[in-house]
């Protein structure tokens, strides 16, 4: 058996910030082309966007945030751990210029999970996964499906960690709220 969090709830792009039309077509090039696993091409749009925004009259943090998130995953697609965590570091750190919501700081610590995870820390992994789901069930219906999807990471941390037990127990919720919400013909 092979444990490893799921990737799945890395970003919804439907959730980015509002940008002026050409700062929404470079981050929307640089999400397709990481998709893609087109990784220079998307750092290529992610530099342009960030290079944009630095230049701005008013900075807007919360497409800094966004571009430093998606800059992360990136980084994390290259197995750049250090510079992965880095990103996701400065995207928590705006908010000392404004208050960052809940869904972004899920962001951030889905990926400090999924990089610790890769790094084999099991114990921040399993830290960060388990305030994504904090996160998560004080914003969205226990079965929502990213609940189970933070709960499957979470297991999978525990798991690494010995604690074959709560994992387990873990894995049931996350198959219920899948199986709940995707319904039988998953």
């Amino acid at each position: 058996l092979k444990f490893s969090p799921s990737p799945s709830l890395l970003y919804d792009r439907s959730v980015s910030p509002p940008m002026n039309p050409k700062d929404t077509e470079l981050a929307h090039l640089a999400l397709k082309h990481l998709g893609n696993k087109a990784l220079p091409q998307a750092f290529h749009f992610l530099d342009q966007l960030l290079t944009r925004l630095e230049k701005a009259h008013e900075t807007d943090f919360r497409s800094l945030i966004f571009c430093f998130y998606v800059r992360g995953m990136a980084h994390l697609k290259a197995k750049s751990f250090d510079r992965a965590l880095t990103c996701f570091q400065t995207a928590l750190k705006m908010n000392d210029k404004i208050i960052i919501t809940r869904l972004e700081r899920i962001y951030c610590f889905l990926g400090f999970g999924y990089t610790f995870f890769h790094l084999e820390d099991y114990r921040l992994a399993a830290q960060s996964f388990q305030k994504v789901l904090s996160l998560l069930q004080e914003m969205v219906p226990v079965e929502d499906l990213s609940v189970g999807m933070a709960y499957n990471n979470l297991a999978c941390a525990l798991f690494k960690l010995g604690h074959a037990s709560l994992a387990h127990d873990y894995l049931k919720i996350a198959i219920a709220i899948l199986d709940l919400g995707l319904g039988p013909s998953h």
